[in-house]
């Protein structure tokens, strides 16, 4: 698919200005980088929000109301003091070794859960060859009595295996 050259696109906005009752045009270049950004990446959530942003910013000019603009500014990097520095790097030692300390313990958790899983599946296996040997050893046994039943003179009335 042969792609347009989105710089050289021109989208715009129109809508009446309420007070001056005249047409205004805005460009909305941003909204053609993005839609070019959304077909070449596979996103729509950035058109979408370049959409919302433009139609807050339309509704506002119609209502005569100023645009937005947003800027960001750096945050500014507060010089602590040396005692400040200090607590920060005792908290930050102490932090250090609480979450060393919680990840031990966590390993040590799932190293038992895994010997317990472990043990309990041998257990399993045990329980099961018991069973089998359970049943053939009752398999055994009425095998017997059933042979008994047929050649012994004083057999059991009314029962029936």
């Amino acid at each position: 698919m042969d792609l347009p050259d989105f710089n050289q696109l021109e989208v715009t906005s129109e809508y009446t200005n309420p007070f001056s009752e005249h047409r205004v045009v805005v460009p909305e270049t941003d909204l053609a980088q993005v839609a070019y950004y959304a077909i070449t990446n596979g996103g729509l959530t950035p058109v979408i929000k370049e959409e919302l942003r433009n139609t807050i910013q339309r509704k506002r000019l119609e209502s005569g109301e100023h645009a937005l603009t947003v800027t960001f500014m750096e945050p500014k990097l507060e010089q602590l003091t040396p005692e400040e520095e200090e607590r920060r790097g005792i908290r930050r030692e102490r932090n250090r070794l609480a979450a060393q300390k919680c990840r031990s313990k966590k390993k040590m958790r799932a190293d038992y859960l895994i010997l317990d899983a472990q043990k309990l599946e041998c257990s399993n296996t045990e329980l099961r060859r018991q069973i089998r040997q359970l049943k053939a050893e009752k398999q055994k046994l009425w095998d017997i009595l059933k042979e008994h039943l047929e050649t012994c003179p004083k057999s059991l009335h009314g029962v029936t295996l």
